[in-house]
């Protein structure tokens, strides 16, 4: 089972509240998350992207850095945890995704470098670039994705693509250096729609999902994944992500997440939920919040937390669900939380579950 950390490359990380460790994303954040990543055994970093934020008080992911140039300078800092930045499809060409994907895995080492693509479903994002393809794109952004992929494919193992489909038409595209013969970066998605999931199955490596915590939950969702990749043919590893939260005991986890809770930043979790573009009235907009604040809405995924005997059972019984090859979390006070979870947890966790 490997471990992984969702790094902290948007501002207010993953708990949209007002009274939760707050940070704005710079190198000094991220060469330190990575070198305690490595230090106390976590297998890889993944960095999300984002280009408009949620506003709010806390300005929610207003403040991000660019995954690639990230990882790349990461690359040069770091030894062994794998490196995963992520590619948003519309903004970027497949050729010049593919050139800086093979740039950064000469750094870092083809088995040290993934990628994670990301379709790009948040209209307003991209809108406000001017890259919206229009509203049909939300049906077919899969099979966007699936040129995309088809021509990097065809770019890392041959240098050369004339690729001509629906969305690209390419002549004579090149690509020097390419893979050639060698190992490719590993691929991954977080598609969780029938057809997202179908996509990855055909294409990537990795599944990443927001992960249950009941095992029953969980084993649904593996079976989901072990049909999909069975259906297409192809082996794919699956990656639940959770919200970890350690302390001395779950009365005082209860007691953090409570006030979290209590000072949810209702503008910013309103924006994520797509109200915001709603024509409401003043004495709508008061419901809404009234009824936000008796939800979870504004914790992004589900929580392992406790004390870390708790924490480490936790990952354990997850980690004994058929299908599950790793475990990805999100910290809010990522270099206290991941010293803790280091020193604490991690010594607690089977070292043959690890290495398996």
């Amino acid at each position: 089972m490997r471990l992984g950390i969702f790094a902290p490359t948007l501002s207010g990380g993953w708990v949209i509240s007002t009274s939760s460790p707050q940070f704005r994303p710079d190198w000094y954040l991220m060469q330190e998350t990575a070198r305690k990543a490595e230090y106390f055994g976590f297998d890889f970093l993944l960095a999300p992207n984002k280009y408009k934020g949620l506003d709010g008080e806390t300005e929610f992911w207003n403040y991000a850095l660019d995954s690639f140039t990230t990882m790349a300078a990461l690359a040069a800092v770091t030894n062994k945890v794998q490196l995963i930045p992520s590619i948003s499809l519309l903004s970027v060409p497949p050729v010049y995704a593919a050139k800086q994907v093979k740039t950064i895995a000469d750094i870092a080492g083809a088995d040290r470098f993934g990628v994670n693509i990301i379709t790009g479903w948040e209209k307003p994002e991209w809108e406000s670039q001017g890259l919206w393809p229009g509203d049909e794109y939300f049906s077919r952004r899969y099979d966007y994705a699936g040129e995309y992929m088809t021509i990097m494919q065809e770019l890392w193992r041959t240098g050369v693509s004339d690729f001509d489909g629906e969305f690209f038409h390419l002549t004579d595209a090149r690509l020097q250096p390419h893979f050639g013969d060698g190992p490719l970066p590993k691929i991954i998605c977080a598609g969780q729609s029938d057809r997202g999931m179908r996509f990855t199955s055909e294409y990537a490596d990795y599944q990443f999902m927001g992960g249950k915590l009941d095992p029953a939950e969980l084993t649904v969702q593996m079976e989901r994944v072990k049909t999909a990749s069975a259906t297409a043919g192809r082996p794919m590893e699956a990656f639940p992500l959770y919200q970890c939260v350690v302390r001395d005991s779950l009365e005082e986890c209860e007691d953090v997440i409570g006030n979290w809770r209590d000072h949810q930043d209702l503008d910013a979790v309103t924006n994520m939920m797509g109200h915001a573009a709603m024509n409401t009235s003043s004495e709508d907009l008061n419901s809404l919040h009234a009824t936000l604040m008796g939800t979870d809405n504004f914790m992004l995924w589900e929580i392992i937390k406790g004390d870390p005997k708790s924490v480490a059972e936790q990952i354990r019984a997850i980690a004994d669900v058929d299908g599950v090859s790793g475990v990805m979390f999100t910290f809010q006070d990522y270099l206290v939380d991941i010293d803790r979870f280091g020193r604490e947890v991690m010594p607690l966790l089977d070292a043959d579950q690890l290495a398996a």
